[in-house]
């Protein structure tokens, strides 16, 4: 089992519709086709079972919607977070300096909030 078949899972499972996933994902319908049956496999049950043209969760497939639907949720803010934190300049900067001598003001030095100046003067 790996991320994408959970992503591809996910999107079946919402579009209900193999043809409509697939073109949502940017993917051929066999090779949907292919990853959910390997992932069905995998579990050692069916997550869907044929409705007209479409598909629908089984009571299996609906027990485990939820789970990888919370799973990738999760997985996805701590993606955003990490990125958000990436973007950013964060931390603190220590400057030492002779007693008499130093000329920083704690305003003069960052016009940004995230960084934090620590003055010591060297004794």
């Amino acid at each position: 089992m790996n991320l994408q078949q959970l992503y591809y899972f996910r999107k079946l499972a919402e579009v209900q519709h193999y043809t409509e996933a697939a073109k949502a994902l940017y993917i051929t319908q066999p090779s949907l086709s292919d990853s959910i049956a390997s992932l069905e496999h995998e579990l050692s049950v069916s997550l869907f079972q044929k409705k007209g043209r479409g598909v629908q969760l089984t009571k299996y497939g609906q027990e485990f919607y939820e789970y990888v639907n919370q799973a990738l949720g999760i997985l996805e803010h701590g993606i955003a977070a990490v990125r958000e934190k990436s973007d950013s300049v964060t931390g603190t900067i220590d400057i030492g300096c002779i007693p008499f001598a130093h000329p920083f003001k704690r305003g003069n030095l960052s016009k940004t909030p995230m960084i934090d100046f620590a003055i010591s003067p060297a004794i």
